[in-house]
């Protein structure tokens, strides 16, 4: 019998898997280009959406007198009520400040990454943190009858991970009365971002870092005392 014509033969395996070679070259040509879209995509909504929670804690200053009150999350710890401010670190409460976008159960404004946005609110003063008086920045009324000199704020921006106090060669940024931030694509506590996530009152600040041994994607923004408390005099709420 006559072998068939060489047009009329099938795929051999070996065509097959040159085929699906090709093919799986051109598809990861396409993918990696959309996954870095996506990517600047996120952060570029997520450092958007900050300065917007930044300007909506200013409008909740001039429209109440306070700092909002940060939402407890999952596996917080608190005492006291669930309803009365006596934490001072949480999830960014998007009902309270207007916010538009996705939330989680418990109201929390989430980010791009579908994680929510973290708060912390500076505490009272060292000489009154176990008075049992109320936060000063989140209580209405206790700011004015504590006195702008009395209004402290502990919170610090390192520019370096640390072990408690940040020294002063360090500082980015200190007296702040709230610092709002996102984990980024990478939620974890590797590297610098472990101080973030460490529940203190010092905060990490770096370049955006992939590397697997330093990596850091954390977004940061903060509001000083300073700028609070200018808030609040120029809407009446101190004297």
């Amino acid at each position: 019998m006559m072998g068939m014509p060489a047009r009329m033969r099938g795929v051999t395996l070996v065509e097959m898997a040159i085929v699906l070679l090709i093919l799986g070259v051109l598809a990861r040509a396409v993918v990696a280009p959309l996954s870095a879209v996506q990517a600047h995509r996120q952060h570029r909504d997520a450092v958007s959406q900050l300065e917007t929670i930044r300007n909506a804690m200013w409008a909740h200053v001039v429209s109440r007198g306070v700092l909002p009150c940060p939402i407890i999350m999952d596996g917080m710890m608190t005492t006291g009520s669930r309803t009365a401010c006596n934490h001072y670190a949480g999830g960014v409460p998007a009902a309270a400040l207007g916010l538009p976008g996705p939330v989680d159960g418990e109201g929390a404004l989430l980010d791009p990454w579908n994680r929510p946005y973290r708060l912390a609110i500076s505490r009272p003063g060292v000489d009154r943190q176990d008075s049992g008086e109320p936060f000063d920045w989140t209580v209405e009324g206790e700011a004015s009858r504590v006195g702008i000199r009395q209004l402290t704020a502990d919170i610090v921006v390192c520019k370096q991970s640390v072990s408690g106090h940040c020294p002063s060669k360090s500082v980015r940024a200190d007296a702040l009365s709230f610092v709002v931030f996102s984990l980024g694509a990478d939620d974890s506590s590797a590297g610098e971002q472990a101080e973030n996530l460490d529940a203190d009152q010092v905060f990490v600040v770096e370049e955006h870092s992939v590397r697997a041994e330093a990596p850091f994607d954390d977004l940061l923004l903060w509001g000083t005392a300073a700028e609070t408390i200018y808030w609040m005099l120029r809407a009446g709420w101190l004297p």
